[in-house]
């Protein structure tokens, strides 16, 4: 509109913005939110009249969060009795909400950026995702699978005096495991005798040899931190 002595009034839908009244025709929003999302139109007078512009639709499109699902596992395996962490990781938590599903179904005690299993049984195994809003923005994270093992169990290959004692157990690739010794069905005390990072799905180790005297092994795995 061009004259003088103009006044101008915006709209949103139908109602006036009270903010939006004087002797500018720009309107300025400084962070839209959805709230904000209809159709606005400006109305001009002066001494002449008054004319109103055709309206404009505004449309605010929900921002994307890029959130990360991280676990304290290894190639996706749990031993059975140890605590797995499934923790959310984003730009920004704050005002955020979280929602957690377990194959799918919603998990209604799981509210916050971080899940702990504190000893993890068969039936916790599933395919874990979260759902997140924050600021009037939202995204979902990739499936975290988890399987859960029972502990492995130790064999032996071959045992003498002279070459000492084969034995062979099940692992998981990039699991760390410490095979240890006592020597007495009374002892309490069991002491290292070897430790190794598995590199394949099932491990080999040898121990010193072996003299008359019982000697009972056993293998531990190690925590995973996140």
């Amino acid at each position: 509109a061009s004259g003088t002595g103009l006044s101008y009034q915006w709209f949103k839908g139908t109602s006036a913005l009270p903010e939006a009244i004087g002797t500018t025709s720009t309107l300025s929003i400084a962070a839209a939110t959805l709230s904000d999302s209809a159709e606005y139109f400006l109305r001009v007078t002066n001494l002449a009249g008054t004319v109103s512009s055709q309206p404009v639709t505004v449309t605010v499109t929900p921002a994307t969060l890029t959130p990360t699902l991280l676990a304290t596992l290894v190639g996706g395996f749990a031993y059975e009795g140890e605590s797995v962490t499934l923790t959310v990781r984003m730009a920004t938590t704050d005002s955020a909400t979280y929602r957690w599903t377990k194959d799918g179904v919603v998990l209604p005690n799981a509210t916050g950026s971080t899940l702990v299993i504190a000893a993890v049984q068969s039936t916790d195994a599933g395919s874990y995702r979260v759902e997140v809003t924050a600021g009037g923005a939202g995204g979902t994270t990739s499936d975290v699978n988890v399987a859960v093992l029972s502990a492995p169990r130790l064999t032996w290959e071959s045992i003498s005096e002279e070459s000492g004692a084969t034995l062979t157990f099940p692992t998981v690739p990039g699991r760390r495991y410490v095979v240890e010794e006592r020597r007495s069905l009374s002892g309490t005390d069991w002491v290292e005798v070897a430790s190794m990072t598995a590199e394949l799905s099932a491990s080999r180790v040898t121990v010193a040899p072996v003299s008359a005297n019982m000697r009972l092994w056993r293998v531990r795995v190690v925590p995973v931190d996140l």
